[in-house]
Parts: structure tokens; C-alpha cells; sequence
């Protein structure tokens, strides 16, 4: 059986690096103000801001490459296909526990899977928790595996 996570780049991309991407766009001209008011070079700051922001953004989406959208499991154990491309198999034996983590408050409005295993834990994407329950995924693993 197969359980798929849709994939949105607003909901996975922009989750953190929104929140970074206003940080900065406030910042770049709070640092114009106080470079012309102290004279100083503003276009280097400039650069530096936007050189930051661009690998922090880079980072954040390179974190991204390794979560799941798809899981498929069986008596066997659980296969989990990254966005990067590489498909993990896990035997029942080495995951530890399913995990529905919800992102926002009073409850939160999106979450994502984690399967924690013995080596390596690894997440979902994030969805919407309209689209998609990952609490109903967790329950449903936990009670195929035996997991408590």
C-alpha cells in the first residue's frame, strides 16, 4: 500500500524561508538608512545582505531535497521516496515509531510524518492538514507495525 504526500513549494519552501525572506527584505533598507546616515558603504551591505539571504534560502531548500512525498509499506517493512530522488527501505524492526508533528498554533494548520528509525529519522513534506491528516498515517502505521 502507498501513501502520497502532495508537494507544494509554498507549504515546504517558503514555510521557514518566508518568515527569512521578510527578516531580510526589512533589514536591506533599515541598512540603507543607517549607511547614508553614517556615510558609509551601502552597496556592499547590500550585497552581503543579499548574499546571506541567497544561501540561507539555498540551505533551507537543499534540507528540503531530503523528505519524503511517497510511502509505500508492506509486511516487509517501509519504502520512502526523497525528493532528491533516492528510495530508503526500512525493515519493521529498525523504525522505532511514527510520528504526526503538527506545524502552527492551537493545534496547527499543516503537519508532516516522521518516522523515526534507529539510524535516521525522516519527514514528510508538509501539507496542509485540510488536504491531508498525517495523524490518521501515523495511527495506521503504528497499528500495521505493532508500535506503540
Amino acid at each position: 500500500m502507498e501513501i502520497e504526500y502532495a508537494y507544494s513549494f509554498s507549504e515546504n519552501v517558503f514555510y521557514a524561508g518566508l518568515g527569512m525572506l521578510r527578516f531580510y527584505f526589512w533589514l536591506i533598507p533599515f541598512a540603507l538608512i543607517y549607511s547614508y546616515h553614517k556615510r558609509r558603504g551601502s552597496l556592499l551591505k547590500l550585497f552581503w545582505a543579499l548574499c546571506t539571504a541567497s544561501l540561507l534560502f539555498y540551505w533551507e531548500y537543499d534540507a528540503l531535497s531530503n523528505k519524503f512525498g511517497r510511502l509505500a509499506y508492506d509486511e516487509s517493512g517501509v519504502t520512502l521516496e526523497q525528493k532528491n530522488g533516492q528510495r530508503v527501505s526500512l525493515d519493521p524492526e529498525k523504525i522505532e515509531r511514527f510520528w504526526s508533528i503538527s506545524i502552527g498554533r492551537s493545534g496547527g494548520w499543516s503537519c508532516y510524518l516522521l518516522v523515526k528509525a534507529e539510524d535516521h529519522d525522516y519527514e514528510s513534506f508538509i501539507v496542509r492538514k485540510r488536504q491531508h491528516l498525517c495523524e490518521d498515517d501515523a495511527k495506521l502505521l503504528n497499528a500495521y507495525y505493532g508500535k506503540r
